[in-house]
Parts: C-alpha cells; sequence; structure tokens
C-alpha cells in the first residue's frame, strides 16, 4: 500500500509542466551562501528560477520538521498540486503574481514544498510586519523562563526601562501596557513633523533614547482601550522591554533561547534606531524555519515536546483582542480572522508581512500553510489560501461527531455574575452549534451574583478557625440548608431539558470564585471545587465528562481589593484544582474586564471598566467563545 500511494504522488508531480528544477529531487538553494548575502537589496537580485520546483514528498532534512505524502497522509493530492501549480505560471499582476514559496503542513507533517521565482530552500527570505509576531513569541519565550511573568504583561511598561526621564515623558505614558502596546493600543501619537526632526538625531535615539523620544514627544496618552493604530511605536516598546529584562542583550536572548531552541540558526535580523532588533520589520527567515513557528504556535507553544513558551501566553497572543477592520482581529502581534467555506466559518490565525508573506494557521485542521512573496502590497493569499486548502484537507465526507452517535452533548454554565452576565446565544451557543449541531446539543446555565460555591456544594463546611470579617461588609454566617441549593436547581433544569435521556458527554463551565474570596473561604475553596466535580461524576455515572474553569480576573490582583482580601489565593485555587483534574482546563479573563461595560440593565447606561471585577461587553463575548473552543477541545479527547 506504502509504494501505490508513493507512486500516485510521483505520477501526478512528474506531471506537472515545471517541476523539479533539480534531478536529485531536492529543493533549489543558493550555492556558497554565506550571512552577508541576505538582505533585502540583495535578495532583489536573486535571479528567477527556470523551473518550478513542487515537491509532493518532501525530503526530510533532520531539521526537526516530520514529513510526509501528499494524499496518504491526508489532503486531496490532486487539487493541492494544481494550485500549486497555478502559482508557477507567469503573472503580469505586481500584486498577486509575484509568489516565491509554499509549504504546507498538515497533523504535524510537511506534506508539500515548492519554490518558484526568487523562493531558494536555503535563502531566508524577507519578511516585514511577520517580524511583529515573532517578536510576540521572544516575549513569550522571556516569560517562560521568568524573566518576566503573566502579571507584567498588566504593568506600566515603562517600569521596566530605567533609563528613562519620567519627569519629561507625556501625561499618561505611566498607563501604557505590554499588554496594551502588543495589540496595537499604546496611544503613542507623534506628530510627523517632530518624527522627522528625531530622524535627523539618530544619536538621541540609541538604546532607551528611542523609547524616551516616543514618550516625551507624543501627544498626551488617553485611558484604555484606545484606538487600534497598527504603527512602529507599539513594537518598539516591546523589543525594549526584552532588551532590559533578558540577560545579556535580546539579540543574543533571540538567537540562543527563541531560534536556537528550534535549531534555527540561518536567518537574519536588523537593528532599529535604537540599536536593538528592529520589532516592526527586518527579519529574513527560511520558509522552513517559519513553518517552524507555525507549529510552534499550533502545538501550544511547544517545539518537540519542550514547552519553550508557556501556553496561556500563547492562548492570549493568537486570540482576537480587539477588532481591526472587516473581519479581521489582533491578538499580540498575530493576526485572526474568521472565514466561512461552504457554510461553515473556520478560526484562523497568521502571521502576516507585507509582500505577501504569510504564516497561515487553521487550528481545527492542525494545518499550517507558509508563504513568501515580493508582491507590491499584501497579495491575495489572505482569501486564496482558504478558499483552496480548507477543501481540500477538510474531508467532505466526514460528519460532526455528534452526527453519528446517539444522544445529546450538554453544555452546563454555572457561576455567579461574570457567567450570569455571560449572553451565551452570541458567542457560546453558535460556536458548540456549529461543532456539532444545534439538535445535538443542549444547554444548562444556572448563575446567579454574589452566590458562594458552598451553594453548589451538599456537604461544604468552611475552615475550622473561620470567622466573619467585621471590616467587610454583607458577609454572614454560612447556613447548613444554603449548601447544594443552585447545584439541585441546575441539575433540575438538566431533567427538564434532556427529559429523562442520558447525555452523551457533559462539558461542565465554571466561572466563579469571587464570592469566597469576599468571605474569606479560599482555605477550602480547592477541596470544595473538587467535590463539586466528584458530585457530577456521581450525577453523570458512565457519561464522559470534562472541566472548563474560568480563572477569576485580575480585578483583586496581589489582594489590593479591601473588600475581596483573599483574591490571590482563589486564583491559585483554581490553577491547582485544573492541574489536578482529568479532563479539565482553564481559561484567563485578565484581558477582559477593560472598556466599554455592557448597558445597565435599567438606564442603558454604558460605563468605563478598568480592571473591573465584572468584563466588558466584549469581554463577555470573547469569554464564551474561549469556553466554548475549551469544551469542544476536551470533549475531543474523551468523546471519540
Amino acid at each position: 500500500m506504502k509504494h501505490t500511494y508513493l507512486s500516485l504522488a510521483t505520477t501526478i508531480l512528474m506531471a506537472l509542466p515545471h517541476a523539479s528544477a533539480q534531478d536529485n529531487g531536492l529543493a533549489p538553494e543558493v550555492v556558497d551562501l554565506n550571512a552577508e548575502d541576505v538582505s533585502y537589496e540583495l535578495e532583489k537580485e536573486l535571479s528567477y528560477l527556470k523551473r518550478a520546483f513542487i515537491s509532493a514528498e518532501p525530503k526530510q532534512k533532520q531539521d526537526g520538521i516530520p514529513t510526509g505524502v501528499l494524499g496518504k497522509d491526508g489532503g486531496d493530492a490532486q487539487a493541492i498540486l494544481e494550485y500549486a501549480k497555478s502559482l508557477a505560471q507567469p503573472s503580469d499582476d505586481p500584486k498577486t503574481g509575484k509568489i516565491d514559496s509554499l509549504l504546507i503542513s498538515y497533523q504535524g507533517k510537511l506534506l508539500l514544498e515548492a519554490y518558484y521565482r526568487r523562493g531558494r530552500a536555503n535563502y531566508p527570505h524577507y519578511q516585514m510586519s511577520i517580524t511583529k509576531s515573532y517578536t510576540a513569541m521572544a516575549l513569550g519565550r522571556a516569560i517562560q523562563l521568568g524573566h518576566l511573568s503573566m502579571e507584567d504583561l498588566h504593568k506600566p511598561a515603562i517600569d521596566f526601562l530605567t533609563e528613562l526621564d519620567r519627569d519629561q515623558l507625556v501625561e499618561g505614558a505611566d498607563q501604557i501596557t505590554l499588554h496594551h502596546a502588543m495589540q496595537m493600543g499604546s496611544g503613542i501619537r507623534m506628530p510627523k513633523d517632530k518624527i522627522e526632526q528625531l530622524r535627523r538625531k539618530p544619536k538621541e535615539l540609541l538604546g532607551q533614547g528611542q523609547m524616551q523620544a516616543y514618550l516625551a514627544n507624543s501627544e498626551p496618552i488617553p485611558p484604555f482601550p484606545r484606538e487600534f493604530k497598527y504603527q512602529s511605536a507599539d513594537t518598539a516598546l516591546t523589543m525594549q522591554v526584552i532588551e532590559a529584562v533578558v540577560p545579556g542583550s535580546a539579540r543574543d536572548f533571540i538567537d540562543k533561547e527563541m531560534w536556537g531552541q528550534m535549531g534555527v540558526t540561518n536567518y537574519r535580523w536588523q537593528d532599529d534606531t535604537s540599536g536593538y532588533p528592529k520589532a516592526a520589520a527586518g527579519s529574513s527567515v527560511r520558509s522552513r524555519d517559519m513553518l517552524k513557528m507555525g507549529l510552534l504556535v499550533l502545538d501550544g507553544g511547544k517545539w518537540q515536546g519542550k514547552q519553550l513558551i508557556p501556553e496561556e501566553y500563547v492562548k492570549i497572543a493568537t486570540s482576537p483582542l480587539r477588532h481591526s477592520y472587516g473581519e479581521n482581529s489582533y491578538g499580540y502581534f498575530w493576526w485572526t480572522r474568521d472565514t466561512t467555506i461552504a457554510g461553515k466559518k473556520w478560526h484562523t490565525i497568521q502571521g502576516r508581512g507585507a509582500g505577501g508573506q504569510f504564516i497561515y494557521m487553521i487550528p481545527e485542521l492542525d494545518l499550517v500553510a507558509v508563504v513568501t512573496a515580493h508582491n507590491k502590497g499584501m497579495g491575495n493569499m489572505l482569501y486564496q489560501l482558504p478558499e483552496k486548502l480548507i477543501p481540500a484537507f477538510a474531508k467532505k465526507e466526514q460528519k460532526t461527531v455528534a452526527q453519528k452517535k446517539p444522544g445529546k452533548i450538554l453544555f452546563l454554565l454555572s457561576g455567579q455574575s461574570n457567567m450570569q452576565g455571560l449572553k451565551h446565544e452570541q458567542t457560546f451557543q453558535p460556536r458548540v452549534y456549529e461543532a456539532y449541531g444545534k439538535d445535538n446539543v443542549a444547554i444548562v446555565k444556572e448563575a446567579i451574583g454574589g452566590r458562594p460555591i458552598r451553594m453548589w456544594v451538599h456537604d461544604w463546611k468552611a475552615a475550622e478557625d473561620w470567622t466573619i470579617d467585621p471590616n467587610i461588609p454583607n458577609t454572614k454566617a454560612p447556613l447548613a440548608e444554603e449548601n447544594g441549593k443552585l447545584y439541585h436547581s441546575m441539575m433540575a433544569k438538566v431533567e427538564d431539558t434532556l427529559n429523562g435521556e442520558k447525555p452523551r458527554a457533559v462539558a461542565f463551565c465554571w466561572m466563579q470564585g469571587e464570592r469566597d474570596s469576599r468571605e474569606r473561604h479560599s482555605a477550602v475553596y480547592e477541596r470544595s471545587l473538587k467535590t463539586l466535580f466528584q458530585q457530577l461524576r456521581s450525577d453523570f455515572d458512565g457519561v464522559p465528562i470534562v472541566f472548563v474553569i474560568g480563572k477569576i480576573s485580575d480585578f483583586g490582583k496581589d489582594n489590593q481589593e479591601p473588600f475581596y482580601p483573599e483574591w490571590e489565593e482563589i486564583r491559585a485555587a483554581q490553577e491547582q484544582v485544573a492541574k489536578d483534574t482529568d479532563h479539565c482546563a482553564i481559561i484567563l479573563t485578565d484581558d477582559l474586564n477593560t472598556g466599554d461595560s455592557p448597558p445597565h440593565w435599567k438606564t442603558g447606561e454604558i460605563r468605563q471598566y478598568v480592571d473591573d471585577l465584572h468584563m466588558t461587553a466584549e469581554g463577555y463575548r470573547i469569554l464564551g467563545t474561549r469556553f466554548a473552543e475549551e469544551a469542544i477541545k476536551l470533549l475531543g479527547e474523551v468523546d471519540s
């Protein structure tokens, strides 16, 4: 059987005009390539390949990238090869016809490798704005190694830049965080004439002088959320922080701890006016090494089993943190876009660069496509790739798991005010309907603000040394009759919804803990949440069940809110439960509580939240998506 597939792939490849440019089947390379030969200007001097190289069975190069055979290991070989062949056709369109390489990986295997025009397997291609995405990953690597923490993302960025003269900075400069800057929300605005003046004094822009210039000459910085503006200032601030916190230089750190950990040595990264690596654009990376970055992202920050970047950071970085334009959203220097193909919506993640450079990821298919080009502008690959690749890799005959099996998947949404505020009809419900089909899903919600966990736990008990804190209003001694009250109500709703039918699987989504922080019950919170999970397992005996915990936000971080004195202890307990529980995940909410509030239920008033106890209107939409995506992922592990 193996030889049958190989023969098919080879036959299709050989039938293509302009197939391999080399008789040995190896991808074309620049002979005797030296580091000084790599630059944006020198790349323009590369002669076009006489024949395109298109391989449906890429060579294994011992570079950490597994390879396979297109068709045998996935994909419609004929459709993909026809598409690859079409990219080789001569074109006079400067905006779309200058593709240099196309690589496609499916389920972790490189199945197609093609080079055209200036494309060479060993020549690092100039990247433009994908450099921003690499910068975000470099910062994530610094977090993994302990040079920064996830909490540091929400601290003033200038706290890390000790050489700045704070007295000269504009109002609001101390309110910019990395979380803001990496989603193009720093609010830095420089008059064009001032920019030109500063460019004439390059020595003043060296080191942290660059950020001093930005923050001393900007317009005043307004409160967050600020207007989305795609600009280099935000990327420069991020690189400045990397330079400040890592041992040695940012350049050496990126070389050793990011690229070096993936075996990437043949690349180039230009200097900025600061003398640090230029974060807005300016890297040159081989197509196979771009693929490594995509595989790293899809595997939650892991490379060959080693956690290089925290998984929770990767999730946030590649989340749609804010809308940019059209169907496009932005995370931490990574783009996201939902695209509809044949009536189904697909979530995609991209690193994008002018000229037509893409790392294009479709998580649901475990697919990464890499494109390099020298077009004018972005080209059309943002729209063309999903149209060509999704039908070729999403099996047409494949039905959702729910369509093949009896019984409904039950989603339980429970907790206090932030779960109550989540309008699941907006984002959660559409996503699970899309995944399993409306007729195969049941959703039950039991959430009321201000309720402690004991109202879900039958035999809840306070810590032996617990007493009422007289400094916190509206706290009271627990009453035994409260125990499990909301759990009983939730299960009654389940009975009514399912009509006594046994569910096929259960996903329990939990967003609670604020009240227990207020009443100082953190000492028993971990035990209580584990007991709640065990109640569910007992009541759904024999039914696969998964758990998604919404970690309470950064509202009470460092226990600085006097009426919520055990906030950090509750957060830590939630983390521990997630670690100790099978088929359980935790989602983060620190980025969801700053911005426009939902309209007040009575007056319609919209307030401005800043690290609020509750989520913003957009925050609730994102929260629903995060719960749905994590539940679907976990259900895939237990409902095979």
